[in-house]
């Protein structure tokens, strides 16, 4: 828990160090070292730091993605909703800051919830309630809230301060697109078969695009990647377009 608190508390004094009103980082720990428990302790600073706004980005598959709902079901916002195991034991709430849920173990990013998004938006600038979203890293879903976003008010929205949280960051959300042609493989055949649809949902350069347009949607962002595996990350020409 010490380990934790000074580590976030670290990673908090890095953004409020920036001037800009977008920032980004990248936090790297070994594999199974505990970054989920990491960035669920910085998204509860989060909450006081006056973030209204925070958006999970989970992985591509849907298991993955109801588990990190689960983790933080229960780690931050402490409640079950009678939907876990009942023996599992969750947080005292009754004096924290509440969180709105837009996403649930069911349920990703839908087209429902974009038409709801731009209410609850407006609920949150009265009533203080940041709104948490847990979604895959899949290009439907993010144009879902791409589509919300562009439904609500722009004084409203300009009022929001967003998180994002990128997990597994080297994986689907790095831009493999632009200055790549030269080490393209002749022998490669790019035959139409299972994979063409999940390709096109998890298709790197489109996520990319997608998470860019949804950071610039917000007058205020902060993204941070969590990753094990930092090298595509780290290693990506920053000046390609």
């Amino acid at each position: 828990v010490e380990q934790i608190s000074v580590s976030t508390r670290d990673i908090c004094a890095a953004i409020n160090a920036s001037q800009s009103n977008r920032n980004y980082g990248l936090v790297v720990g070994y594999v199974q070292s505990g970054k989920t428990a990491n960035y669920t302790a910085l998204l509860s600073r989060a909450a006081d730091m006056g973030y209204t706004f925070v958006v999970v980005l989970s992985g591509i598959l849907n298991d993955l993605r109801e588990q990190t709902q689960k983790r933080l079901m229960r780690d931050l916002l402490g409640d079950p909703h009678e939907t876990l195991d009942e023996e599992i034991e969750c947080i005292d709430t009754r004096k924290m800051t509440q969180f709105t849920q837009v996403t649930s173990i069911e349920s990703d990013f839908k087209s429902t919830t974009a038409v709801k998004l731009p209410q609850l938006i407006s609920q949150q600038d009265k009533d203080g309630k940041p709104i948490l979203a847990v979604m895959k890293k899949n290009v439907i879903i993010l144009e879902h809230l791409l589509d919300a976003l562009r439904r609500c008010d722009p004084g409203t929205l300009s009022k929001q301060k967003l998180l994002i949280i990128d997990d597994e960051a080297d994986h689907a959300t790095v831009n493999t697109g632009g200055e790549g042609d030269q080490h393209a493989d002749d022998e490669f055949s790019d035959d139409e078969g299972e994979e063409e649809d999940y390709l096109k949902e998890s298709n790197p350069t489109r996520t990319n695009r997608r998470i860019r347009q949804i950071i610039k949607a917000f007058e205020k962002s902060t993204y941070v990647g969590y990753t094990a595996t930092p090298f595509a990350n780290v290693l990506i020409n920053k000046d390609a377009k």
